[in-house]
C-alpha cells in the first residue's frame, strides 16, 4: 500500500503511474528474494535486500511459522513454505 501512494504522488499524471509501478515492483521481487534466495546475492545484493519491503515480509513469515504464532487467514501453502525454511535454518518450529 505504501508503495502504491508512493508512485501515485510521484506520477505527473495516471498514464505515468503504471510504468512507475513496475520500475518499483520489480526490484523488490528481484531483491526481496523472490527469484534468487538471499544466500547467493554478493554483499551489494544483500544490502539491496536489507532496503526491500518483500524481505521483510518474508520474514515476518518465517518467524510466525517458527513460533508458531500464523495469523488463522494465512493458507497452508504459506506455513509449509516457511516450515521449511525453518528447519533449513535449524530453528525450532513448534
Amino acid at each position: 500500500m505504501v508503495l502504491g501512494l508512493l508512485v501515485s504522488s510521484l506520477a505527473p499524471n495516471q498514464s505515468v503511474a503504471p510504468l512507475l509501478t513496475i520500475l518499483v515492483l520489480v526490484p523488490q521481487v528481484v531483491f526481496g528474494g523472490g527469484i534468487l534466495p538471499v544466500s547467493e546475492f554478493k554483499d551489494s545484493g544483500k544490502t539491496l535486500n536489507q532496503l526491500m519491503m518483500m524481505s521483510w515480509l518474508q520474514m515476518t513469515f518465517l518467524i510466525g511459522a517458527v513460533s508458531g504464532a500464523m495469523p488463522s487467514g494465512l493458507s497452508l501453502y504459506y506455513y509449509m513454505t516457511y516450515a521449511k525454511f525453518a528447519k533449513k535454518l535449524n530453528l525450532s518450529f513448534a
